[in-house]
Order: C-alpha cells, then sequence, then structure tokens
C-alpha cells in the first residue's frame, strides 16, 4: 500500500481486508479477495470481475463508509488504483450529502475528460477533493457498454485526509534522446502543476540531484553537461509542493545516450571457414558529425590493433571460433563497437615435430605434422643456419618428412622450424645439441677386411638402433643377407669385390630416425710365396687350390656387386 503524504484521518488497506466497503450495482461486478487476472502486483484486493473481464452493459459501485467532514478544512480521499477500461466504458467517483449522488472532479480533473477512460498501466494515486458536511457517501461508479471488455478496476488502498494529498502532476515537454553530440549541454524541460504550488523539481542521476529552474507559469528547465561517449544516462525527474512527491516516469526511470556511431556491414573478404593466422575483414564506415581518426580490431571484445581506412587483416593465434567487431576512434573519443561477426578460423600451426633435436653433425630423419598446414607437393621446410635440407616428402596435406643435414659447427641451442605453406609461414621449435654428445658408432668388429672377402661384421652403437635398418653400400664392401639388431647391436654379412680399393670404406645404416656411418678398412690381397711347404698345407699343390679358390671366390663378388 502507497503511503500518503499528507496526515491521514482514515486509512484502507485493502490487500488485508474489505474494510466494510459495499458494492452493489446492477449487475455488480465488484468483488474483494483474491486477484486472478488484473495487475500482476496485486495479490488481493478490491476489483471489478477478479478472475476476468467485465460484463457487458452493467453499471457497478463500491461504496466506502459513511464520513463526517465537518470538522476538517480540505478533506480529500486518495485513493491508490489501477484500471484498464474497454472502449466506451466509463469510471467516475461520487459523492451525496443527501441530496443524491453527483460527480466529483478529481485535483487534476479526468483525463478521459468526463471520467476515467483507457489505462493507468500502473498503480497510481489519484486525489478527490470532497464536500464539508457530517454526512457524506462516497463511491466508485463503473459504467460499462455493450461493446468491448476490459480488466476493469482495482484498489490496492484507499485514505481520507485533511490538507493537500496531490502530488504535483509532471509532464515532460522536452527530454534528451541517444545522441552523438558528445559536448553536450543535455537540456530537460517538465510541466510541473500543482493544485497548491510547485516548489522544486529535481534531476536525479543516480546519487546526485540537478535542481530544474523555473521558467515562469509551470514550465521547468535543467541542463546536464557534457557527458562521454558511451555513457548511458538513466534519470528520474522530481517535483514536490512541499507536502507530496511526484516522480517521472512513475515506474523506473528515463534514460539516453551519448554515444558515438559504429562501423556496420561487418563482413570477412571470403565466406565460410576461415584459414590463416589473420582473417581479412571490410566494413562500411561510421556516420558521424566527428571525425575518425583510425578503426580498431577486436578479437572476443578485445583490441588486437588498428589501422586507417575500411579493411583490416585482424590476427588470431589458435584455431577455434571468434568473435569479431571494429569501432572507430573518433577525436572525441572512442565509438561504438559493430554488431558481432562470429567466424570459425583455422590457424595453420606444427604441432608435433619428432626428433625434436638434432646434434652438431648429426644426419637425422625429421617428421613434422599440424594442423591447417595443407601441404602441396611444393612444400618447402627450415631448419635454420648450418642444417641443410637433403630430401622433403610430403606424407599427406598435414605431414612432411625431411632429412637433414646438421653441419659440425651448426650454432647449439633452440631455433625455428620454417614450413611454407599457401597461407603463410608456419613456425615451429627445434634445437641443436652438442654434437660431443651425438649417438655414434662405438666399434665395427672386424674392422679390417681383404679384397675378396665375405664376412659378418659386428656393429656396435652409443645408443639403441631406433628401428629396422635399411643399409646404403658404396659398392666396395657389399651387403649380402639383412641386417640383425640386439638393442644396440646390429650383426650384418658383407662381401668384399674382389678390385675393392684399399683404404676406408663407408657402409651407411639408415634406421628410420638417424643415419649412422660404419667404417672398415680394405686391405689388398697378397698371394702366398711359392714353394713354401713349412706351413703343413701340403707344399705347391695346396698354393694352386688357394688361387683357384680366391679367384672362384672374387668372381662370386664381382657379380654380387654388379647386381
Amino acid at each position: 500500500m502507497i503511503l500518503f503524504a499528507a496526515v491521514p484521518v482514515l486509512v484502507w488497506d485493502f490487500t488485508m481486508s474489505s474494510e466494510s466497503w459495499v458494492a452493489g450495482g446492477s449487475p455488480n461486478q465488484w468483488m474483494w479477495g483474491p486477484v486472478l487476472a488484473g495487475p500482476v502486483e496485486l495479490d488481493v484486493g478490491w476489483g471489478t470481475q477478479l478472475a476476468g473481464l467485465t460484463l457487458h452493459e452493467a453499471t457497478s459501485t463500491l461504496t466506502a463508509p459513511t464520513l463526517d467532514t465537518s470538522a476538517m478544512t480540505s478533506p480529500t480521499l486518495a485513493v491508490d488504483h489501477w484500471y484498464e477500461l474497454g472502449d466506451g466504458d466509463l469510471g467516475v467517483f461520487e459523492a451525496d450529502v443527501g441530496a443524491g449522488w453527483t460527480s466529483l472532479e478529481p485535483v487534476f480533473g479526468y483525463v478521459g475528460g468526463d471520467g476515467l477512460r483507457g489505462a493507468t498501466g500502473a498503480f497510481e494515486l489519484i486525489a478527490i477533493p470532497l464536500p464539508v458536511a457530517p454526512v457524506v457517501g462516497v463511491r466508485l461508479k463503473l459504467v460499462t457498454d455493450d461493446a468491448g471488455a476490459g480488466l476493469g478496476w482495482y484498489l490496492r488502498g484507499a485514505s481520507l485526509v485533511d490538507g493537500d494529498a496531490a502530488a504535483p502532476q509532471l509532464e515532460p515537454m522536452v527530454l534528451p534522446a541517444d545522441t552523438q553530440d558528445v559536448a553536450g549541454p543535455y537540456v530537460f524541460e517538465v510541466s510541473a502543476i500543482d493544485d497548491v504550488a510547485t516548489t522544486a523539481v529535481d534531476l536525479i542521476i543516480g546519487g546526485d540531484r540537478t535542481a530544474f529552474v523555473s521558467q515562469g507559469g509551470n514550465l521547468w528547465r535543467a541542463e546536464l553537461p557534457t557527458v562521454s561517449p558511451g555513457t548511458r544516462v538513466d534519470y528520474v525527474i522530481e517535483a514536490t509542493d512541499g507536502a507530496n512527491v511526484a516522480y517521472w516516469p512513475t515506474l523506473g526511470t528515463g534514460s539516453f545516450r551519448v554515444f558515438l556511431a559504429a562501423p556496420t556491414n561487418l563482413e570477412a573478404s571470403e565466406s565460410g571457414r576461415q584459414i590463416g593466422s589473420s582473417v581479412p575483414l571490410c566494413w562500411t564506415a561510421p556516420v558521424s558529425p566527428e571525425t575518425v581518426l583510425a578503426t580498431q580490431w577486436l578479437v572476443d571484445g578485445v583490441v588486437v590493433g588498428e589501422g586507417p581506412g575500411t579493411c583490416a587483416t585482424v590476427p588470431v593465434d589458435a584455431t577455434g571460433s571468434y568473435d569479431f567487431q571494429v569501432r572507430g576512434r573518433f577525436d572525441a573519443g572512442v565509438g561504438d563497437a559493430s554488431d558481432v561477426l562470429t567466424l570459425d578460423v583455422e590457424v595453420p600451426s606444427i604441432g608435433m615435430v619428432e626428433p625434436a633435436e638434432a646434434y652438431s653433425g648429426d644426419a637425422v630423419r625429421v617428421t613434422v605434422s599440424g594442423e591447417g598446414l595443407y601441404l602441396d607437393a611444393a612444400a618447402a621446410v627450415s631448419f635454420g643456419e648450418g642444417i641443410d635440407v637433403v630430401e622433403t616428402e610430403v606424407v599427406d596435406a598435414m605431414t612432411l618428412r625431411a632429412t637433414l643435414a646438421v653441419s659440425d659447427d651448426a650454432a647449439v641451442g633452440a631455433r625455428e622450424v620454417v614450413i611454407d605453406t599457401p597461407y603463410g609461414e608456419v613456425v615451429g621449435a627445434f634445437s641443436v645439441r652438442d654434437g660431443a654428445e651425438r649417438p655414434h658408432i662405438v666399434s665395427v668388429t672386424p674392422g679390417t677386411l681383404v679384397q675378396g672377402d665375405e664376412a659378418t661384421l659386428t656393429i656396435l652403437a652409443s645408443a639403441p638402433w631406433a628401428g629396422e635398418i635399411a643399409t646404403f653400400d658404396d659398392g666396395d664392401v657389399v651387403v649380402v643377407a639383412p641386417p640383425k639388431v640386439d638393442g644396440a647391436t646390429l650383426t650384418v654379412r658383407v662381401a668384399v669385390a674382389s678390385r675393392a680399393s684399399a683404404g676406408l670404406h663407408d657402409l651407411v645404416l639408415d634406421d628410420g630416425l638417424r643415419l649412422w656411418t660404419a667404417s672398415v678398412e680394405v686391405e689388398e690381397w697378397v698371394a702366398p710365396p711359392a714353394g713354401n711347404c713349412d706351413h703343413g698345407r701340403g707344399g705347391a699343390w695346396w698354393s694352386v687350390l688357394a688361387v683357384a679358390w680366391w679367384r672362384q671366390r672374387a668372381r662370386k663378388a664381382d657379380i654380387a656387386s654388379a647386381t
């Protein structure tokens, strides 16, 4: 229930009881009880047809207990009411001092001219001056026609007061609207009418008050100085006559906004899913009286850069869905952001480099894979200075393998892997370690072979072999059977060509990760001296057989080398 500003003589709270008011009429529509239709903020009270629409062609009355106003100076009935009437329906207040019922006029008159018409939209307080007499009957009367119906007339409370019960009646004349005028001032003008006199009108913003200045008559004016762009101003206007207070709006707040216009028509240069570490965007420049100095680019609400013009390439750092916006930076401040443009972006990235390191002097095979690479046959990869990419193989759109030769003097430390993709360069991490720690061949046994020899080499590495072994020989020392691996030990059967050059020969071993080099020494075959019979091998006839055996073996080695 609203508490009235004037001191009440009698108070009726209809949310608690009917207060002995009496319903009547033909047919009667006034009821007290739970409100099932009508104002949602009223649970219990007086109303017409509490559960539905008003009846057609009805005259219904609600009469207050008989009043004695003879000792009062300015008796006034203050009613807290809400109504929504059908077209053609009429509500009035009436009084009877013994000569029959006559119409009463509210302090500021009826909005509908001859009575209440239309709707209030919310509960409001209405003040009705009463006659001064020992016996005064007061009632509310609702007359409905045969056309449209409404939810009716409802009461939350009422009061009989002696004195001024009517707050000033506020009507806005000039109010600020949303504007790009950042300089101000912002003008408020209202009409404040009172049955006695309006003593003050204030503009209330937050906890601050700005006084309106009387312009003569009922007109009052206030000005609000400069407001920063992007500011929404919520306000209430308050008017008082010294005893009662009125507000505009009666519920909530009025508001206006000072802004600088946003760019429009933000769109990506290409439709659909975006691929790359940046997104090309274009937009229409904002229409504003202020000068645009630059446009800021926002990703998920965060400014990531700015520049001139109406197009830009906006960076992103990972694959995902992003909200893009742009806004102007004006000479007067920052403007509103554009509507959000949501795009799915696939950012090319390197997710794996395996192995992620090599040693100075190393020869390794490295696999590089990632997302959004879309590699083609011409894809190129670089590992920086001191590392030669000997061979590149594109496995699929997201993976490539590279064979690297790391120089002995390659700088030790972290460096970048750079792949040139159709959507720009993509960078990953790699490092070079000290060559002194490089995995290597510890021993080759036997380390020396003779022209025409066939032997099984046992090769011991400083670290376990990574996988199956592929061999590459020089044609003089030929692998004649597949290698076998046991941890860090490898055995391989080789044959030496009879005409193999004397000296060191390299056997290259590829375990899928690293290229190892095993070296063996080849010595010239020397025929045994003729006539030497003191070795127990049968004299000269043994020498003839030995020469034949070596020649046959050399011929087999030559055939193997040729194939």
